[in-house]
């Protein structure tokens, strides 16, 4: 792989194991926590708590992060179908350094892919040495424009190699600001939901049972 994405590549991995070490490690001692707490206090107090109220909230809970989720899962799976694009052809792009013809390079680089990848290169790869313009074999698979742009504007194998270097350095800059990002945003968003969750047991759970036997209800 081009030592430009492949540096990124590493970067990325030790991001997204700080940000589930860092970011998610107390905010899920204190969900457990709090949760193991609000149910061996519901179980020493039956009777205490309208479980058809809990089990609304819940759904509510449930139908907003479900809201909140979907957008987030769909700009995710776009940013890794992105990612494998960028990751193959900066395999491509070192093959061709390396003295091989872009069929050539292409079909390494989609060997050290997984499928359906895979089969979606050594597809461009097969229309590439039929004649079939770099443009339409590439935007017919959802290339991202930049890369097509690559191919369709190079002169030859040289200039397409500088061209992909600079455009994958490009994306390289740009996911690294949004990495860097994350890790701001990632252990700020983990703990106010922690605590949102923690001050929905308080009204929820601890509450009513503090208020039942403070009342005296407990020993009537």
């Amino acid at each position: 792989m081009d030592l430009i994405w492949a540096e990124w590549e590493r970067l990325f991995r030790r991001a997204r194991r700080r940000i589930a070490a860092e970011a998610l490690l107390y905010p899920a001692v204190l969900l457990l926590g709090s949760t193991a707490g609000a149910v061996l206090l519901y179980r020493m107090h039956p009777g205490t708590i309208e479980p058809r109220t809990l089990l609304v909230d819940l759904w509510w809970a449930l139908a907003v992060i479900g809201a909140a989720a979907t957008p987030i899962l769909e700009r995710y799976r776009r940013f890794l179908r992105i990612r494998r694009w960028y990751r193959s052809m900066a395999r491509a792009a070192l093959f061709l350094d390396q003295g091989c013809g872009l069929v050539a390079a292409l079909e390494k680089a989609a060997r050290e892919e997984e499928e359906p990848h895979r089969d979606v290169l050594l597809t461009v790869a097969q229309e590439f040495s039929t004649g079939v313009s770099p443009g339409s074999a590439l935007a017919d698979r959802r290339c991202p424009r930049a890369l097509a742009h690559c191919f369709t504007a190079a002169g030859n194998e040289d200039d397409l190699v500088q061209r992909l270097r600079d455009t994958l350095r490009s994306r390289a800059e740009k996911y690294t600001r949004f990495i860097q990002a994350a890790e701001r945003l990632a252990p700020v968003t983990a703990i106010a939901g922690a605590g949102s969750v923690l001050l929905w047991l308080v009204i929820r759970v601890a509450i009513p049972i503090l208020t039942h036997s403070l009342s005296g209800g407990l020993y009537e």
